[in-house]
């Protein structure tokens, strides 16, 4: 008489979730989606806007970070409007057996990439700056004493030459320079650093790209740009003095604001990732916001 000591496991019940949801073209997309002059006028300007800035730049480090802020909002701008637009889709809040979290989480995948850009762009802005306050620095007439015959001294100077020590590899090396100079008068008004801030706060009444982020770190990331292009504006009507050590100061000081906004963006978004899925993304989120923890 045989007896069966294994039973099978028993059945698995089918999974609540829809085999399959078709996957909206980029002609659906571009078909159901909701943008207009609103939305797409501000984001016009300021690439316009990020362009001239970009091409004004005369070895000013604050203008760089400035131009790499400008990126930074026109990308949390194009993640909103497609997340906006992918909201119509059935597919993007309903998990099928393919896509068990929907493709929802996409958004939050983005935002994780745009936290950890911007903590590379603040780092490598750092970095830039360092060195070029440090190459400044060793900018000065060396003296270079010799003797001939033991009784003569030949004195020569030589000018040390900044672009000796630029890697012509390095990364957006044609933005930046050591070759400071004032690009406007005292008492006169910077016109691209203004453009960039019209373009800007435009862009946050109409789109206000960092919303969620900002209410997830408790950050107005919004107004960093902007507040940034009204400090830039005011050094040359004040006429102050020492115009290029205010420069690096606030490339210093706009750069490692970016990093820990950067830090604080990257770590949210990610703890949300890894809590999807998720029936409530509100809920979620709150959660999220007062226990910053993988495990939910």
């Amino acid at each position: 008489m045989s007896h069966q000591i294994f039973l099978p496991p028993p059945e698995r019940p089918t999974l609540p979730l829809p085999s399959h949801l078709p996957i909206p073209t980029i002609s659906e997309i571009l078909n159901h989606s909701n943008i207009n002059s609103h939305h797409a006028l501000p984001i016009l300007l300021q690439i316009a806007a990020t362009l001239y800035l970009s091409q004004a730049s005369a070895g000013e480090s604050s203008l760089v970070a400035l131009t790499f802020l400008a990126i930074n909002d026109l990308l949390a701008s194009f993640i909103q409007l497609f997340s906006q637009t992918m909201t119509g889709f059935d597919v993007w809040r309903t998990g099928t057996v393919r896509f068990p979290f929907g493709l929802q989480r996409l958004e939050a995948l983005a935002e994780f990439g745009l936290g950890v850009f911007e903590t590379f762009i603040g780092l490598y802005v750092l970095k830039e700056t360092i060195e070029d306050i440090i190459i400044g620095l060793s900018t000065h007439e060396v003296l270079f004493e010799g003797a001939s015959g033991g009784h003569h001294h030949h004195h020569h100077y030589v000018k040390a030459d900044p672009e000796r020590y630029r890697n012509p590899t390095m990364l957006f090396n044609g933005i930046y320079t050591n070759r400071f100079r004032c690009r406007v008068a005292a008492g006169g008004i910077d016109l691209p650093v203004l453009y960039l801030g019209l373009c800007t706060a435009y862009l946050i009444k109409m789109l206000s790209p960092h919303a969620k982020t900002s209410k997830l770190i408790g950050i107005r990331i919004d107004y960093l740009t902007l507040a940034s292009c009204i400090v830039i504006i005011l050094i040359p009507i004040l006429a102050l003095p020492s115009r290029q050590i205010i420069d690096r100061a606030l490339s210093l000081l706009i750069a490692f604001i970016m990093v820990v906004i950067g830090l604080a963006a990257g770590r949210i978004w990610s703890s949300i990732l890894l809590c999807f899925p998720s029936k409530d993304e509100k809920t979620l989120i709150r959660n999220v916001v007062r226990n910053p923890s993988p495990r939910c």
